[in-house]
């Protein structure tokens, strides 16, 4: 299926949602992943680049566990080198409060 309406366009993250209101994310060198609306999702930026990307059930607090986090690392020019997640896992157990504090892989 198609996907034509790009919400948002990044360097190297595109967030496409399709007729039926789905949300998928391509990031660079990577598949096509879809984001089960309606999460919420916040992303936290260092020098315009995303670094943090999380997403929960709409009404999470940001200090409740209630998020899956992914952690993106860049080269020297920018380019996202890899997309790795809070404690390994793409569980949603992490609190976005958190988010410099856990380890990624």
């Amino acid at each position: 299926m198609a996907l034509p309406k790009v919400l948002t366009q990044l360097e190297r993250t595109k967030f496409i949602e399709d007729k039926t209101g789905k949300v998928a994310v391509r990031t660079y060198d990577t598949a096509l992943i879809e984001i089960n609306k309606p999460y919420s999702q916040l992303i936290e930026y260092v020098n315009s680049n995303p670094v943090y990307m999380g997403s929960a059930e709409p009404g999470s607090l940001v200090s409740e566990a209630k998020w899956q986090i992914r952690k993106l690392t860049y080269d020297t020019n920018d380019n996202v080198t890899s997309i790795l997640w809070a404690g390994g896992v793409t569980d949603f157990i992490f609190a976005w409060d958190n988010r410099a504090d856990l380890t990624y892989s």
